[in-house]
């Protein structure tokens, strides 16, 4: 999960913080509403990075943002990723 803190993401030729990378990033249309947004871009060092924005569980009027550097994985495999990572969090 992303920490909404002073990273920058590279979008063009601007520097973006996490809020307005959300902003920027178009909406996902299909079957899962709980997928908001999903961008490729860059960290600042210059880093590719997949971008998910998924609902908040609990506060449906916010996200939370998912980053993963392996671009060859769908949206809903870095969500199932992040679920499976959460729960051995959780549990431990």
């Amino acid at each position: 999960m992303v920490k909404n803190d002073n990273k920058r993401f590279l979008v063009g030729d601007r520097r973006l913080s996490l809020k307005e990378l959300y902003a920027a990033a178009p909406r996902v249309q299909g079957r899962n509403r709980n997928i908001l947004r999903l961008i490729r871009t860059e960290l600042v060092p210059g880093i590719p990075v997949t971008v998910v924005f998924v609902r908040h569980r609990s506060k449906k009027n916010e996200w939370l943002g998912l980053l993963s550097t392996d671009l060859t994985l769908e949206a809903s495999d870095i969500i199932r990723i992040y679920r499976m990572r959460w729960d051995i969090g959780v549990s431990s």
